[in-house]
């Protein structure tokens, strides 16, 4: 059995980069706000505007063969027999860590945004017979 998952984020920063402008155009309209404000703070959203319209590739595949994961230029693949565990931290802010850790060297990391929730995620670690440990809201 084979699991994939990739986010659908361009729609939630699409969202969050016009409810941005709306209120820096409100702000500016509404209350009378300097330009030179409101210039700052409208730049700032530029790079979000980029990534909606751009989303980079984002992807997390486990089967059979190993793991593999994508965030933009980062490839992670780690094949099954070097996998002796995974680690699934929930941080206090609710986000997710995933760390895979080898029969031999360091632990790899796999990038946060390319991760589903922490059940689904478990439960297709355990299908490939990846034994994981779940650490609830640890601070750091």
């Amino acid at each position: 059995m084979s699991f994939r998952f990739e986010p659908d984020r361009r729609r939630r920063t699409a969202l969050v980069v016009l409810l941005a402008w709306v209120v820096i155009l409100g702000l500016s309209a509404g209350v009378g706000m300097a330009w030179w404000i409101a210039l700052p703070l409208w730049v700032v959203t530029l790079p979000a505007a980029w990534e909606a319209l751009h989303p980079p590739d984002c992807w997390l595949e486990i089967d059979a063969a190993g793991l593999r994961a994508t965030l933009g230029g980062t490839r992670i693949e780690v094949p099954r027999d070097q996998i002796a565990r995974a680690r699934i931290d929930t941080r206090l802010d609710l986000s997710l860590r995933l760390r895979l850790y080898p029969d031999k060297g360091p632990p790899v990391r796999i990038p946060t945004p390319c991760l589903p929730d922490g059940a689904t995620l478990e439960e297709a670690l355990t299908a490939q017979g990846i034994k994981v440990e779940r650490h609830h809201f640890s601070a750091f």
